[in-house]
């Protein structure tokens, strides 16, 4: 007799990935590792935030130099 496909049986053949083997370590991690995660992504947001607002104040500083380059630029033409 044939041995019957299981949904295992089958994803297995097609190099599927069982979810209990991701399912797994998930659950073995602890509130300690949780928070050094959560921590460390905390740590990034804040780094990137920091980031974003030094480009944000240099994008400021262009836009007025800029504008304050077309003044001069406009009133000594202007003479």
């Amino acid at each position: 007799m044939a041995k019957k496909k299981t949904k295992k049986t089958v994803a297995k053949k097609r190099g599927r990935v069982k979810t209990d083997k991701l399912k797994r370590p998930a659950k073995e991690m602890d509130a300690g590792d949780m928070k050094k995660v959560r921590g460390g992504l905390t740590f990034n947001l804040q780094q990137i935030q920091q980031t974003l607002n030094r480009v944000n104040e240099t994008v400021t500083n262009l836009s007025r130099s800029q504008s304050d380059a077309e003044k001069s630029v406009t009133q000594n033409l202007s003479v």
